[in-house]
């Protein structure tokens, strides 16, 4: 029993080495920068200070965007949830031959690049998008909406 615990830790250490490499230490060196002073017009003053901390703590500009972010992301995972998941259990209890084409269907989005990704947003929610010109038709006294 002792012998398997000895080879499941020497199994393990290749991972756990790359995710501290690649993961534990950049957050170190992040958190490391932000101890640094910030004087506008130069990139980084070498410093161990916490006024970066005591400012985003006190400003109130800082509690707004905090405010706006964590009321983002509250509404864009409970609209996940809403869309996700019937989806999810409609293609889990679901026993039709296009079950297949129905998974693609899903996953196939998220190989698309980045910039692929953001020109389809663009031409989705700009100004004269798809969702600008539907509000247009629906409401035609609305001046179209700045989505981006």
């Amino acid at each position: 029993m002792i012998r398997r615990r000895g080879v499941g830790a020497a199994l393990m250490l290749p991972a756990s080495v790359l995710v501290l490499a690649f993961l534990a230490l950049p957050l170190l060196l992040v958190f490391r920068y932000s101890l640094n002073r910030f004087v506008p017009g130069q990139f980084m003053v070498e410093a161990l200070t916490l006024d970066n901390y005591v400012k985003v703590a006190t400003d109130p500009y800082y509690a707004s965007v905090l405010k706006t972010t964590l009321l983002m992301a509250i509404a864009v995972t409970a609209s996940c949830l809403l869309i996700g998941f019937p989806a999810a259990q409609y293609l889990a209890r679901t026993s039709v031959r296009f079950k297949a084409v129905l998974i693609l269907a899903v996953i196939l989005p998220l190989f698309v690049g980045n910039a692929v990704r953001a020109a389809g947003w663009m031409v989705e929610f700009g100004l004269e998008g798809i969702v600008n010109y539907l509000m247009a038709v629906l409401a035609p006294s609305a001046a179209p909406h700045t989505f981006l």
